[in-house]
């Protein structure tokens, strides 16, 4: 979960994800609160989340609309 809200994360995929304070560009991010954990050949379901599991991401970019009070993080998973 980021920010309250949940997204589907792939393996070398990008994610964009608001209200995420406090990142910056090239800043390592864990984000550990996993709800759901997918293989070929099994599902982990969290209750309410899946213990010992991490998606380690890094924010690529952040963009700003101040006009809209808007600012969005792009994360890219590594």
């Amino acid at each position: 979960m980021i920010g309250g809200r949940q997204y589907i994360v792939f393996t070398v995929r990008f994610l964009t994800a608001q209200r995420l304070k406090g990142a910056k560009v090239n800043d390592k991010i864990i984000l550990n609160k996993v709800l759901l954990v997918g293989t070929k050949m099994t599902t982990y379901i969290g209750q309410p989340v899946v213990t010992n599991t991490a998606m380690h991401t890094v924010v690529e970019d952040q963009v700003c609309l101040r006009h809209m009070n808007i600012c969005q993080i792009v994360v890219f998973t590594i």
